[in-house]
């Protein structure tokens, strides 16, 4: 999960680099209104802890690359030591190159979708000055 904010000057999206898993922990760690400079117009700004969203990684997309890419390369150690010599093998082996990478990005994207859904719903109550 990656925490950004728009720039109120020029709408330019900007990454936090704190990591946080709801808005209550983000302001026990880093107060309710954070100090944000916009890399792209240099503003500094104070933004409310409720200004800030969530939205989804890219690493867990490199994760399931690299996964495929160990599983190939142990399909074809082992192919090349004759251990998946009978036709069947070959067949689940090469499934498994396939399958292995697709189950491990979609139970981390389906985990990460929830959390993001629970960050950009759950908003801090505001206190009202009388």
């Amino acid at each position: 999960m990656r925490l950004y904010i728009n720039c109120d000057n020029c709408a330019w999206e900007t990454q936090l680099p704190r990591r946080a898993m709801s808005r209550m922990q983000l302001s026990k760690k880093a107060g309710e209104n954070l100090e944000i400079t916009c890399p792209n117009c240099d503003t500094t700004k104070e933004y409310h802890v409720n200004s800030i969203k969530a939205k989804q990684d890219k690493r867990p997309l490199l994760g399931s690359v690299l996964v495929f890419i160990g599983t190939f390369l142990l399909y074809m150690a082992l192919s090349s030591f004759h251990l998946l010599s009978p036709q069947y093998l070959r067949i689940m082996g090469m499934g498994a190159v396939i399958a292995l990478p697709i189950i491990v990005y979609r139970k981390y994207s389906a985990k990460e979708k929830q959390s993001i859904l629970r960050f950009n719903h759950y908003k801090l109550k505001t206190k009202v000055n009388s």
